[in-house]
């Protein structure tokens, strides 16, 4: 449980501490510019008892709208391309990533792309023989019943 707890909290306030700085450019001084992962990492503040490690940062994700833990503790996390914070954009496929740390050193050493097809994908929810995805307006269910982390259609 507190495994799962470090990576929420580090995987959130990333993306929270991130949102209240300007996007950088060649000419910004370091104060003005978005932190990096690590310098994130150093901001961050938690309770008495608990730390904060990074298991994955850009480049290896991206947009992240949504983020869920397996029964095997996998991260699956659902990335949108296709909305830009004000709309959606067609012919933009979004994607569900799972990260697994195999040597359970706290860092990911294993990426998946389970499905990159979706549009306007917002979320993902885990279902026997395979995950229920939401675009906007419209429920999928994406099947994998041998567990390969290969969608069997939809």
């Amino acid at each position: 449980m507190l495994r799962f707890l470090t990576l929420f909290a580090c995987f959130i306030s990333v993306n929270i501490h991130a949102d209240d700085f300007k996007p950088a450019t060649d000419t910004q001084k370091p104060e003005d510019r978005p932190p990096t992962p690590q310098e994130a990492l150093e901001i961050i503040t938690v309770p008495e008892g608990f730390h904060v490690d990074l298991f994955a940062a850009e480049p290896d994700v991206r947009q992240p709208l949504d983020m869920k833990f397996d029964a095997r503790g996998r991260m699956w996390v659902v990335e949108s391309y296709s909305y830009d914070g004000h709309k959606f954009a067609e012919g933009i496929d979004d994607r569900i990533l799972i990260f697994e740390d195999t040597d359970r050193d706290g860092k990911f050493d294993k990426r998946t792309v389970f499905w990159d097809k979706a549009n306007r994908l917002t979320s993902l929810e885990f279902a026997p023989g395979g995950i229920y995805v939401l675009n906007a307006a419209e429920l999928q269910f994406i099947p994998d019943a041998d567990g390969d982390d290969v969608p069997d259609g939809p």
